[in-house]
């Protein structure tokens, strides 16, 4: 995965993610994205947990027609929702 892209991405993630949820630490990388430690701390612990940044983007093609851009889009979407 390209790590500016990645790193661009980052910069534009609002910490915390959700109520108490940070970003720390890369924890790895691979053809489609980068996966991050992400932890909440709690009164008397520490939860943690995985977050995988995977950058949807559709080639030239596809930004110049609306419609096949929508539905290539909502094809990523629904393939994201079932690797989770």
């Amino acid at each position: 995965m390209n790590d500016s892209l990645i790193s661009i991405i980052l910069q534009q993630i609002k910490q915390p993610l959700w109520e108490n949820w940070y970003i720390k630490e890369k924890i790895g990388s691979g053809a489609f994205g980068a996966v991050y430690r992400a932890e909440a701390k709690r009164q008397n612990r520490i939860d943690i947990s995985a977050l995988k940044i995977e950058p949807v983007v559709a080639d030239g093609q596809m930004i110049s027609d609306e419609e096949k851009k929508k539905i290539y889009l909502e094809n990523r979407r629904k393939m994201i929702e079932n690797e989770s």
